[in-house]
C-alpha cells in the first residue's frame, strides 16, 4: 500500500510501460475540464446578459405606462378642451347661446366638434399644439 503511494507521488504510473492507457485518461479529463470550464464562461455570459435585458424590459415597461397616462390624459375631453381654450381658437360646449355670446366677447371662433377632432389628429401627427 505504501509503495503504490510512493509510485502515485513519483509519477511513475505515467512512464510505465502500460502507461498510454495512463495517458488516454488524463488526456481524456483534460479536454472534458476543459468543456466544462468553457461552458461555464458561456452560461455567465447568458445569465449578465438576461439581467441587463431584464433591466432594459423594466424600464421600457415604466416607459410605457407613462406614455400610456399621458395619452389617456390628452385624450380626455376635458383636457382637449382646456387645451383649445388656452389657445382661444376654438371653443366647444352643449351650450350654444352662452358660448355665442362667450365668442363675441372674446373672439373666440367657434366650430363644430369635427373640427376638433381635426384638430387633435394635426396635433398628433405634428406632436405640438398649432
Amino acid at each position: 500500500m505504501k509503495n503504490k503511494i510512493i509510485n502515485i507521488i513519483r509519477g511513475s504510473f505515467l512512464v510505465d510501460e502500460k502507461s498510454t492507457s495512463n495517458w488516454l485518461y488524463i488526456f481524456l479529463f483534460l479536454v472534458l475540464s476543459i468543456v466544462m470550464i468553457s461552458s461555464s464562461h458561456s452560461v455567465d455570459k447568458k445569465v449578465y446578459e438576461i439581467a441587463a435585458l431584464n433591466e432594459q424590459i423594466k424600464s421600457l415597461r415604466s416607459e410605457f405606462v407613462d406614455t400610456r397616462t399621458l395619452l389617456m390624459t390628452l385624450k380626455m375631453e376635458s383636457t382637449v378642451k382646456n387645451k383649445l381654450f388656452e389657445k382661444k381658437k376654438y371653443f366647444y360646449g352643449k351650450n350654444q347661446a352662452r358660448l355665442a355670446a362667450y365668442a363675441a366677447l372674446t373672439e373666440v371662433q367657434l366650430v363644430p366638434l369635427n373640427s376638433v377632432v381635426v384638430f387633435l389628429q394635426e396635433y398628433v401627427e405634428h406632436g405640438q399644439w398649432q
